[in-house]
């Protein structure tokens, strides 16, 4: 089941590459250790609402996905170094004055 994920409490890195996830599990976001997350190739369009509550993402790939815009939830994760947004439908990046 998907809430079985939210377990895993002390998984550093998570590669869920090539699949057809249309969505993730809100539990995805208990995963407070979590530094590198790879969701290349699926069929993501919105990140759970909970995401920016990890606290401990360094390195997430989101490359190849059905974005249209930049998730509003990256802005809440102050640990994040690297972010790929290639290959996705992405039209515009936000300002810094359109942020809510």
């Amino acid at each position: 089941s998907p809430q079985m994920i939210g377990t895993f409490s002390v998984l550093k890195n998570l590669t869920l590459n090539h699949n057809r996830l249309s969505s993730l599990p809100e539990e995805l976001c208990k995963l407070n250790k979590l530094e590198t997350l790879h969701l290349n190739n699926n069929r993501l369009t919105y990140l759970p609402s909970g995401f920016g509550q990890l606290s401990a993402l360094k390195t997430l790939s989101l490359s190849g996905n059905q974005f249209k815009s930049m998730p509003f939830q990256l802005c809440s994760l102050r640990q994040i170094t690297m972010v790929d947004l290639s290959k996705n439908k992405i039209q515009k990046v936000p300002m810094r004055s359109e942020e809510h």
